[in-house]
């Protein structure tokens, strides 16, 4: 009796190894990605696409700065820009790439290394410098397109402190929806003055660029003043700001040589 009921033992104990194992290599069939359709996408501000993918539960966007997704799959673009769109069923994930384009072009992005000198702007600047630069600014004056532009670099105490963009008046409108494309807008002034930020909210901005228009040697002019975030400024604060950015006389001369 006890012979068999050792074999009998062992016996259970081998099936149960089996069952184990039979049920191992049926536990991971399910798959781990999703496939979202389409796979990617290409937009311009404010543009809008649905997205799709089978068994998705839940979308969301890894920086809504770019672009959005709702509960349902749309994509909102938001500003230009580079970022994925997730999809999960909550076992797979699939993703969309998702490109936001300009339709504007009105001038390079100026370097914006607040506190950096005036050599090491000057050495990573790709344009030409023009003869408005001395010891406290760098200017450089080139066209895009139809906007012929100079660009300011101010600085104190060889420490850039901000970053000016001057072109004509009649480029206004162009310039605003530039603007709008890039940065998220945040306020107007009493004094007709626009504000926006790099980011979704002003906690997290690096950066604040104000759109107003400026008079040079009596002319009207569009200008767009970039600012650091780094001290968080109020209105007035910011206000303040644009009205000690020092304009240069001659740049006016530099915007009708080009």
């Amino acid at each position: 009796m006890r012979k068999v009921s050792v074999w009998g033992i062992i016996l259970m104990c081998v099936m149960c190894g089996v069952s184990t194992s039979c049920g191992d290599d049926k536990s991971d069939d399910s798959p781990t990605t999703l496939s979202v359709n389409p796979s990617s996408v290409s937009l311009y501000y404010e543009g809008t696409q649905q997205l799709s993918a089978s068994g998705v539960t839940s979308w969301s966007s890894e920086n809504e700065f770019v672009a959005k997704v709702d509960a349902k799959g749309l994509v909102t673009a938001n500003h230009v820009g580079s970022t994925n769109i997730l999809a999960s069923n909550g076992n797979a994930m699939g993703r969309c790439a998702v490109t936001v384009k300009p339709k504007y072009n009105c001038y390079d992005t100026p370097l914006l290394n607040w506190g950096a000198s005036a050599s090491a702007i000057s050495a990573a600047e790709t344009h030409t410098a023009s003869s408005s630069s001395s010891s406290t600014s760098l200017g450089y004056g080139y066209t895009n397109g139809s906007v012929t532009s100079v660009v300011l670099y101010m600085f104190e105490n060889n420490a850039l402190k901000s970053v000016g963009v001057l072109a004509s008046y009649s480029n206004y409108a162009q310039i605003a929806l530039y603007l709008l494309e890039r940065y998220q807008p945040i306020a107007k002034d009493d004094d007709g003055n626009y504000y926006f930020i790099d980011s979704m909210d002003t906690k997290t901005a690096n950066n604040v660029i104000a759109l107003s228009t400026t008079t040079v040697s009596n002319s009207k002019m569009t200008m767009v003043l970039y600012m650091p975030n780094s001290q968080k400024a109020s209105a007035p604060q910011r206000r303040a700001q644009m009205k000690d950015f020092h304009i240069p006389e001659d740049v006016l001369s530099i915007l009708l040589e080009h």
